[in-house]
């Protein structure tokens, strides 16, 4: 899987091979490792998180490709992540919820998120998304109105 943001829209895209087998009987050098070899420092965050994310994967027995969806679904919570793979239900997002999340509040797409998500788990998404300062004014908006906080 292969992971980019569009710098416009912020969105997170992902890729995914067809072939998830061929994936993990692969173990293709990560993008850290490759930073590393050719003499680069990594950030030490990502070497934490890619370590997590393969020992996850090593530990449930799933591909790395398939613990990194999940990540993405649970907006990085790294408890809901073991949590899913231990077979429990947990809060996940999809592309759709969030071009909803996007459409700001006031709209019928908002409102819907806010009803079945709520405002922690919005606001965690947000966080997980885009920087925090791109949403100040709208979490202002939704503090000022307390119809709008559960």
């Amino acid at each position: 899987m292969q992971l980019s943001v569009d710098p416009k829209s912020k969105e997170v895209r992902r890729q995914v091979r067809e072939d998830a087998s061929k994936a993990k009987a692969l173990k293709p050098k990560s993008e850290v490792q490759e930073e590393v070899e050719e003499g680069g420092k990594p950030d030490t965050d990502l070497v934490k998180l890619e370590y997590m994310l393969r020992m996850l994967a090593d530990k449930y027995g799933k591909t790395t490709e398939y613990i990194i969806d999940w990540y993405i679904k649970v907006s990085g919570n790294e408890d809901a992540l073991e949590r899913h793979l231990q077979g429990h239900s947990v809060v996940t997002w999809d592309p759709l919820e969030d071009m909803a999340l996007k459409a700001g509040e006031g709209t019928p797409e908002f409102s819907v998120l806010l009803y079945s998500k709520g405002y922690k788990e919005i606001k965690r998404r947000r966080n997980f998304l885009v920087t925090k300062e791109e949403w100040v004014s709208m979490d202002e908006d939704i503090k000022e109105d307390p119809a709008l906080v559960q």
